[in-house]
């Protein structure tokens, strides 16, 4: 069935349940009521059934704003798989869907998509478009995830054609709307086999491909606070990605594992031999490594820019697809985040040069536009730049040596500091917390060149 016959099926079988019954949203917390509370005030009077799971040391009484549908579940001192799989445990309603809480699902997003997965009974998981915002040093800035996947779906007709295709051009379905039998059964596989916060994301995705299809849905279903403390960096874990595991052997036990238990599914749930599934299950982590390069040069296109939040909201980007129903979607949310101005990263942000001194060596992680200008702004300042970190390249640029970062934790020191300047500056973050003193000097580039170049009208860089 194509996707227009797809949404007749849909709309001619929407019905009077109301999402109390078929959906309960598990919000995921630890140490961060601040956070907690602006999502919760986000939902507040909505008949939404809302499941608190907060890991932080101390209980939180969140009082009247959590509803009377909502609970509230207090699981310290446990790792986030087991904290995942005791919650699932408690969800009744045939749908589920996991909020970060620095997220906002948006109403009109989870409707959707428990019309959708009412609808079509092949479809695992629904999700929809999201937008991420950062504060800068003077305003809000936003940016469209994954724009590349605008009303995408993963259709193909057998498990393991679905999981190569979802692999191709990644992206992750983690906060989707999910059938709560797959989410819980692969929740609960991580539990026991391989927690470890990248391949949970992969896990909880390639289960809801070989149960079904993931429909994107092509309205704004979340807006995601970009965070470098979030999820498993909250602890100050570093750990070893996907394309590390394949390319270089780094944590082969823990890559096994997430093997073994990706080709048991296919063989058990597909009906593959071990040796089939085994190939299926490695031929499309290859097709995610191979296209890696495509995702770096999607990223670079118009919709993948930073946007100020308010002139988003003025109609003043035509050029970024967001429709007036989606940012009537978002009013609401940028309210609430101008409000909750106490919400903000943990990781300092560079605003005076001058705080540098003191550091033996200077690295800018990150060597494309804004990693450049930084190194001109640190060189007009006689700020000394002992060389580039990036997370795929290495090589001379621009005088200086460029270390992939995995090669330059081998020769780090301890008087070292990095210096941040990438749009992706979240997931580095991250990786360096625990590993080295970092500083993010992103905000700092969108205040000083960014925007600054917007505003005088001249051309926008073609890649950050």
């Amino acid at each position: 069935m194509d996707a227009s016959g797809k949404r007749q099926q849909e709309n001619g079988m929407i019905d009077d349940q109301t999402i109390t019954t078929r959906l309960t949203l598990i919000i995921t917390t630890h140490e961060r009521e601040k956070f907690c509370s602006r999502l919760l005030r986000y939902y507040a009077g909505l008949p939404l059934r809302i499941l608190v799971a907060d890991s932080s040391r101390m209980a939180v009484n969140y009082g009247n704003a959590l509803s009377p549908l909502g609970s509230y579940l207090h699981t310290p001192e446990i790792d986030y798989a087991t904290k995942m799989t005791r919650c699932l445990e408690q969800v009744k309603t045939p749908y589920v869907v996991i909020c970060a809480d620095d997220d906002f699902i948006t109403m009109a997003g989870l409707e959707a998509a428990v019309r959708r997965l009412d609808a079509i009974p092949e479809t695992a998981a629904v999700q929809g478009r999201c937008l991420s915002f950062i504060r800068d040093l003077d305003r809000i800035s936003c940016i469209q995830s994954y724009a590349y996947a605008r009303d995408w779906t993963i259709d193909a007709p057998t498990p393991h054609e679905r999981q190569a295709q979802v692999m191709k051009l990644y992206m992750h379905a983690y906060y989707a709307v999910h059938r709560t039998p797959v989410l819980k059964r692969a929740m609960a596989e991580v539990q026991s086999g391989f927690e470890h916060p990248e391949l949970r994301e992969f896990h909880i995705t390639l289960s809801a491909a070989a149960a079904g299809e993931i429909h994107t849905l092509p309205l704004l279903f979340s807006v995601r606070q970009a965070l470098p403390l979030s999820s498993g960096a909250q602890a100050g874990t570093s750990y070893a990605n996907l394309l590390q595991m394949r390319r270089d052997g780094a944590e082969p036990v823990v890559f096994n594992r997430f093997l073994d238990c990706w080709i048991r599914n296919l063989v058990g749930d597909a009906g593959l031999s071990q040796d089939a599934a085994r190939a299926a299950a490695l031929s499309a982590v290859d097709r995610y490594v191979e296209g890696l390069p495509v995702l770096r040069h999607l990223l670079s296109e118009p919709e993948h820019h930073h946007v100020d939040m308010d002139e988003l909201l003025a109609g003043q980007h035509p050029e970024i697809s967001w429709t007036a129903a989606d940012l009537d979607l978002l009013r609401p949310i940028a309210q609430l985040i101008r409000e909750h101005r106490d919400c903000d990263d943990a990781m300092p942000i560079l605003e005076d040069p001058a705080t540098l001194a003191g550091a033996e060596r200077i690295f800018l992680y990150g060597s494309g536009e804004a990693g450049l200008w930084l190194l001109d702004y640190l060189s007009r300042r006689n700020i000394i730049v002992s060389g580039f970190l990036d997370s795929w390249q290495e090589g001379m640029i621009a005088g200086l040596p460029r270390l992939r970062y995995d090669h330059y934790r081998a020769q780090r020191r301890p008087g070292d500091l990095v210096v941040v300047a990438s749009m992706h500056y979240g997931p580095i973050l991250a990786s360096l917390q625990g590993v080295v003193t970092a500083v993010n000097a992103y905000p700092l580039y969108l205040a000083r060149h960014y925007f600054k170049s917007m505003d005088e009208g001249t051309s926008m860089p073609s890649s950050l």
